[in-house]
């Protein structure tokens, strides 16, 4: 029989690699894959060929709100999915889950969205995000409210709000816990035992992660005379509030930071660490460093905000500290720094909820069984 085509659309090469690789691999089993994408990697491109992909380019830029250029990628999306014809569509990040979502409403094409966080337009305060507001909303009720469409969710208070605000109903929504990770890559193995205390901070280098906040919190406790060393992976990202290489480069050349640049090993560097830090300052879905240090066992402190809150249960699996306050970030991670067998028990416990449904083999069966029910 013949596999019936999912394509997948998402707006940035590097981030389906980092999130969506591994499950696409396990949906081939199933479907055969189509994906969409913004691709500037040309050897990623060539690579996902390779594994028996379709792979289609389309200029999906995550940010800008130009008219005139919003509507010439909404034609070209519609065009390119009339000629490959999906059987289904999944949509990932905002712009492809309201165009292509839309696109898919017209065409009745079975459709589903993932909000991996609810983005500017739902958390800035300007005037502009408070005109388009309602106008989204709109946009996702036309789009997904139907029986052949749905949206999954990574945490908890995002799905309430879209059923609070009647965009969604019970039915077609779905939470998933992240996008889940391979537990026997990431295992456990013993942390360092002696100083210095390795902290890690791995993330897109922007702004409202939080890096900077950090970086000043360690200095302190240094002053306090606590040896640490702060390893910084990340991804530079052109978007409004990123850090720049420049500013990299300085910190680490003071000696501020252990830059350790983009990598692909990140389980490796995960058991090298003490102490994951994700120090963020707005919203995420279920950010995916904090679920591979906690499948490595190691200790986890966040900013109480949505997303961390629903993987991290603070004095549990990890603690959370009030982003308000950066005196509490201080206190989470001397706390961890002073008591070795309670940030021990902390990455046991981490990893025990880990086991307990983050495998990516079971975030890729949700998603499957979700597939069938929308597409019925």
């Amino acid at each position: 029989m013949k596999k019936k085509s999912l394509c997948l659309i998402i707006n940035a090469d590097w981030y389906f690699k980092l999130h969506w690789l591994e499950r696409a691999l396990l949906f081939q089993e199933q479907f055969k894959i189509k994906i969409i994408s913004n691709f500037e990697d040309y050897q990623f491109k060539k690579s996902l060929i390779d594994m028996g992909f379709e792979v289609y380019d389309i200029p999906l830029s995550r940010r800008g709100i130009s008219i005139i250029k919003e509507i010439n990628l909404f034609y070209q999306l519609y065009r390119l999915i009339s000629k490959i014809s999906p059987d289904i569509v999944h949509n990932v990040t905002i712009k492809p889950n309201i165009y292509a979502g839309i696109i898919a409403k017209i065409k009745r094409i079975p459709c589903v969205g993932t909000i991996t966080g609810l983005g500017e337009v739902f958390d800035q305060r300007k005037f502009i995000y408070k005109v388009l507001r309602p106008l989204v909303k709109f946009a996702y009720m036309f789009a997904y409210k139907s029986e052949i469409s749905g949206l999954v969710f990574e945490n908890d208070q995002n799905l309430e709000k879209f059923r609070k605000n009647k965009i969604i109903s019970t039915f077609n929504s779905l939470r998933v816990k992240g996008a889940g990770v391979d537990i026997n890559k990431y295992n456990i193995v013993p942390a360092p035992s002696t100083p210095p205390n390795i902290i890690l901070f791995a993330s897109r280098l922007l702004r409202e992660k939080g890096l900077e906040e950090l970086i000043m919190s360690i200095n302190r406790l240094r002053q306090k005379g606590h040896e640490i060393v702060l390893n910084v992976a990340g991804i530079f990202d052109n978007s409004k509030g990123a850090i720049s290489p420049k500013e990299i480069n300085l910190w680490h050349k003071n000696g501020d930071i252990n830059w350790i640049g983009t990598r692909d090993d990140m389980h490796e560097i995960i058991k090298q660490s003490n102490i994951i830090c994700l120090p963020t300052t707005y919203g995420e879905g279920l950010p995916r460093i904090l679920i591979e240090g906690a499948a490595c066992g190691r200790a986890l402190v966040a900013s109480n905000v949505v997303g961390c809150n629903d993987l991290i249960r603070h004095n549990e699996n990890g603690l959370l500290f009030d982003p308000s306050n950066m005196l509490t970030l201080d206190e989470a991670l001397e706390k961890l720094i002073l008591d070795i067998e309670f940030r021990k028990r902390l990455g046991e416990r981490a990893r025990k909820d880990i086991e307990d449904g983050y495998s990516v083999e079971s975030i890729a069966n949700e998603f499957l069984s979700f597939y069938k029910k929308v597409a019925n």
